[in-house]
């Protein structure tokens, strides 16, 4: 039994058509100008001749083609770019060496594939035409990729058709607007009248009065395959007027009414053999037999053939067949309403005919159709290493979820790869539960060397289900322990369980330590070239850097990444997507918005197509933090009800995701939703036991408090976090905890400690470039870097940061950030105006003084001073200082 998964030529021959069908000049010529164009797009609904007019005019045009006939079982990146290339060279035998060389290396790199096979084209130099039938067939991420980027990068002399049911996910917007796409669409597939009675006359041979082939053509609407099936249910009739007037219903009823009185009519030999046949997607004589059990097959498929009953041809020694979509579906019904009890029987058989054939991966779809679980468990066990080592993850995981569960946990290599879905799926709990039955079983039944070898696999995937789980210690131990059991070849795994370790050890915040893992995690992916495990070795090593306050490093560990992904032509696989991600971080920090947001692009684009749920989230929520400085708020919205929708799937540490949120909201002007966000941490399990996680969580309490002017709540969350912070060299969470004190020291009225506590977070920021950080404080941080610059305080890095604010400062009618300025509709008027020393305690406030500073300034009573900014506040509609001064400001209270 062969693993290799063969390719059968059937599906890249032309269809061939018969001499007597409707000629469609109209349409012939509009496919004519396919080569003025990237792409011509022909979708319409099953039944609308779509392959067989790209048939006939594949016929008539002087351009070379090459076709594929896609089916459900190509819906996997490396299957169809198998098939794509398998085509191509039937026109030109030199196109896809070196592309199929890397399609069949162990790590799979859609595009490094796509990239080499494109610029094989372009060594080319004559038209030709790539067609691709059924296309609705596919629905994986990665096959819309690969063909949207060859789209993009299509050397001029090669043209796309696609035929499907449905437009594809495709850039299809931005191919009409540069006008390099032609389309036929339904409405330009329909029959004409015409054609109709073209077809209906002279291709059928009947006899009907204008007034019934009018009728008819009304009820079908040009639908070509109800007049098929019309004109089979009126053979024999007398009365075809009498039929015609009462053909009506919805397409649906129409097909299952039609086909019924077709399949009726046949005699019984023929009809038995077109019900047990049904379920196969592909016919030939000795499949038939062992399916029927009959040994006519050649011979009545080719009377099928002669008759027309709905049966394509798929190679020119008439050897494969298919039956018309629609026919095999209303076959398919009626089987499973007539026979139900014989459905199973005819899939086992087939999945043996397919097996003793060597298509393995036909046979097990048979046997999964088939509820032949046994047979389907063992020849996925067969093929899953291989699948997923070419990077056909999807076909893999689609076989797995169609076991039940039972025969998966009886296999400990299938219970492996069953896990990582699940895991991915957000199930952490079934997949742990898959592992500690598979480590079971081994127990009793492996040989000693494999049991070792296999527990430390597993052991590793479980290190990393409870890293998830917010087990910390628990996932270093088993990291640990899987490095103990993998033995040194096995250096994929050993690296993945070293991985881990660091990001446990970062979660413990231990940033030092959890860098040094990383960093031999990047050497054992660098050494073995295991792409996915070197990309995340280097993001997760920038992401240390990052904590250690070493922005510029960070960068430059990101920037080696993208060395090493440039000098493989790997810029765009999606493993890229979290060094993407830690550069738009890096970018967004420098204040470099643009550049962020590029970066962020690219990241989100790569993280959508490899389903990679932990980059997303993550990439949402720096998008909602980026659109709301760049001052919009809706997108910012938008972007934080994603973030929730994602969170739903993925189930991420709600303790590490509310702080962020909290923050966003923050700066939304929104401070109810985000205390009850950082509040609810607090609540989750564990939160008791103070660890790195609970340190983001009170530096977000921190800012809620001061958004509510609660200073000393802010200093004694703060408090607690600084020496911890510095023992373990968080230098990232240092410049953050002393620019929070500063400004609550500020708030207390304690000017020279805050101005002290500034001076400390700017000498540590300073050298990185810190600026972000200060700004999303806005108007109190700008107000103290005023303070700090006038009484010489601060040094050049502290008037930059002025600078900085200045440049960031919107008009009123823009969206604006929580201290700088508040979110504000523009017709938007005070309740009640501030009188003169409202105003003139206001303007204190902006400029940055506490209420005891005010009380001296204007010789008030403390208590007279709470009283006006209480006014103040109720005036402006607001519940803090910072608000008070956003709305001030947008309503031109305040310059």
């Amino acid at each position: 039994m062969s693993l290799t998964p063969a390719l059968l030529t059937t599906k890249l021959a032309i269809p061939p058509t018969r001499p007597d069908l409707v000629t469609r000049p109209r349409l012939i010529e509009r496919l004519h100008q396919a080569r003025h164009y990237k792409l011509t797009l022909v979708s319409a609904a099953a039944g609308f001749g779509k392959t067989t007019l790209l048939s006939m005019w594949s016929q008539l045009t002087p351009l070379p083609v090459a076709w594929v006939s896609l089916d459900a079982d190509d819906n996997d990146p490396a299957r169809f770019l198998a098939y794509l290339i398998a085509a191509l060279r039937t026109i030109h035998t030199s196109i896809g060496d070196a592309a199929q060389e890397l399609l069949h290396s162990p790590q799979l790199l859609l595009q490094a594939v796509v990239a080499t096979l494109i610029n094989e084209i372009a060594a080319g130099r004559d038209d030709f035409v790539l067609v691709l039938d059924d296309y609705q067939s596919c629905d994986d991420p990665g096959i819309h990729w690969t063909v949207a980027f060859l789209l993009d990068h299509m050397p001029a002399h090669m043209h796309l058709v696609i035929a499907s049911r449905s437009d594809p996910p495709l850039p299809l917007p931005r191919l009409r607007a540069r006008r390099e796409m032609l389309e036929l669409q339904t409405d330009d597939l329909r029959f004409t009248p015409e054609e109709t009675t073209a077809f209906l006359t002279r291709v059928m041979g009947l006899e009907l009065s204008a007034q019934d082939i009018a009728a008819l053509d009304a009820h079908t609407e040009g639908w070509i395959a109800a007049l098929q099936l019309a004109v089979l249910s009126m053979q024999g009739l007398s009365d075809t007027a009498g039929f015609i007037a009462t053909f009506t219903g919805s397409h649906r009823h129409i097909m299952d009414y039609l086909v019924e009185e077709v399949v009726s009519r046949q005699p019984p030999d023929v009809q038995s053999f077109l019900l047990r046949t049904a379920v196969l997607d592909r016919l030939c004589g000795s499949l038939c037999d062992a399916v029927t059990g009959r040994d006519d097959g050649p011979a009545i498929l080719d009377q099928l053939e002669r008759a027309n009953l709905f049966l394509v041809r798929l190679d020119e020694g008439q050897h494969w067949y298919r039956y018309h979509h629609l026919f095999a579906d209303a076959l398919r019904a009626r089987l499973h309403q007539t026979q139900p009890s014989v459905v199973g029987e005819l899939h086992r058989r087939a999945a043996e005919w397919h097996e003793r054939n060597g298509s393995v991966e036909t046979a097990i779809g048979h046997a999964l159709a088939g509820q032949d679980f046994e047979t389907a468990a063992r020849l996925i066990e067969c093929i899953v290493q291989v699948k997923c080592a070419r990077g056909e993850l999807a076909t893999s995981a689609r076989w797995l979820n169609a076991l039940p569960d039972e025969f998966v946990r009886a296999r400990p290599l299938l219970a492996m790869y069953q896990a990582q879905t699940l895991l991915y799926d957000g199930h952490p709990d079934r997949a742990e539960q898959l592992l500690q039955n598979a480590e079971r079983i081994l127990q009793d039944e492996a040989p000693a060397d494999h049991r070792e070898h296999m527990s430390g696999r597993l052991t590793a995937l479980r290190a990393v289900i409870a890293c998830v789980q917010g087990r910390i210690t628990e996932s270093l131990d088993l990291a640990r322990q899987a490095l103990e059991r993998v033995p040194a070849h096995d250096a994929a795994t050993r690296g993945r369980a070293v991985n881990i370790m660091g990001i446990a050890l970062s979660l413990q915040g231990d940033v030092a330590e959890s860098g040094r893992a990383f960093a031999q995690a990047l050497h054992l992916g660098q050494t073995t070239g295991h792409i996915y495990l070197t990309l995340t070795a280097f993001s997760n090593l920038a992401d240390a850097y990052h904590m250690q306050g070493r922005l510029r490093q960070a960068v430059e560990t990101c920037d080696r990444a993208l060395g090493f992904l440039s000098e493989r032509s790997w810029q765009r696989i999606p493993a890229a997507s979290a060094v993407y991600l830690k550069l738009a971080d890096l970018d967004y920090e420098w204040n470099k918005l643009d550049a962020a947001e590029r970066h962020l692009t690219t990241c989100l684009e790569l993280a959508e197509q490899g389903g990679i749920a932990d980059v997303l989230l993550n990439a949402t929520l720096t998008r909602a933090s980026l659109k709301q400085a760049q001052g919009d708020r809706d997108d910012a919205i938008a972007a934080i009800q994603r973030a929730n929708e994602l969170a739903q799937r993925y189930n991420p540490s709600f303790t590490l995701m509310a702080p962020r949120l909290a923050r966003i909201w923050l700066s939304l002007g929104d401070i109810d939703t985000a205390a009850g966000t950082a509040q609810t941490a607090l609540q989750q399990p564990g939160s008791e036991t103070p660890d790195y996680s609970r340190e983001f969580v009170d530096l977000a309490l921190a800012r809620v408090h001061l958004a509510q002017d609660a200073p000393d709540a802010a200093l004694q969350r703060l408090e607690r976090w600084l020496e911890p912070a510095e023992s373990a060299g968080r230098a990232g969470s240092v410049i953050e905890i002393h620019l929070l004190k500063a400004l609550a020291l500020e708030t207390q009225g304690d000017t020279p400690q805050a101005l002290a506590a500034l001076h400390a977070a700017l000498s540590l920021a300073e050298p990185e470039g810190y600026t972000r950080l200060f700004l999303d404080e806005g108007a109190p941080m700008d107000a103290l870097l005023s303070k700090a610059t006038e009484c010489g305080a601060a040094s050049g890095y502290a008037s930059r940061l002025l600078a900085a604010f200045a440049s960031h400062r919107r008009p009123a009618t823009h969206a604006h950030t929580l201290g700088d300025t508040l979110p504000v509709p523009g017709s938007y008027t005070l309740i009640e105006p501030l009188n003169d020393r409202e105003l003139q305690v206001l303007s204190l406030i902006a400029d940055g003084l506490s209420n005891k500073e005010i009380a001296r300034e204007k010789a008030y009573t403390l208590s007279t001073v709470k009283w006006y900014v209480r006014n103040i506040y109720e005036k402006l509609q607001v519940h803090s200082r910072t608000q008070a001064i956003a709305r001030a400001r947008a309503v031109g209270l305040l310059g």
